[in-house]
């Protein structure tokens, strides 16, 4: 038996999802909990009842919410980095978010209305943490920004 197959995106319905809380003033938030709060029974529905459709639905509300509330921010942040650094030139997007393809393509249309330039990793690095540590590493290698390495009796004041 075949499992059941989500609709494709543009059929899914609109579910009210909740926005994510902001923690402080500085551009922080978190989406904790917010998929539970969605729909806190979309993991019992069963298979064969209509589940595939209810938790594509559930996924794309909360990714619609989401995403909305991550262009909210980097809009706000792109007016805060020019006001310190009036000369900016780019918004780089990297990490796991930037692997989204729909993170990118409205992260994408911000950075146009705001006339910068979006640059991102490829997608195959931008799913793992490390991946992205390696990367930005071997940019700043590449800049000539490297620095050498630690020696063991070089003396560090962590805190």
């Amino acid at each position: 038996q075949q499992p059941e197959q989500p609709p494709p995106p543009q059929q899914q319905q609109q579910l009210p999802a909740p926005e994510p809380a902001v923690a402080n003033g500085d551009g922080g938030a978190s989406a904790a909990g917010g998929a539970g709060a969605a729909a806190p029974d979309g993991a019992a529905t069963p298979a064969g009842s209509g589940g595939a459709q209810r938790r594509a639905d559930i996924a794309a509300s909360f990714q619609r919410v989401a995403v909305e509330h991550l262009v909210e921010r980097v809009e706000r942040a792109i007016g805060w980095a020019r006001e310190a650094e009036p000369g900016l030139t780019c918004v780089v997007v990297a990490g796991g978010v930037a692997a989204n393809s729909e993170v990118r393509r409205q992260l994408s249309g911000a950075c146009g209305r705001a006339g910068l330039p979006m640059v991102c990793p490829p997608v195959r690095l931008c799913t793992d943490n490390g991946t992205m540590v390696a990367w930005a590493g071997m940019l700043r290698l590449w800049l000539g920004l490297a620095e050498p390495p630690l020696r063991e009796s070089d003396e560090l004041d962590l805190f």
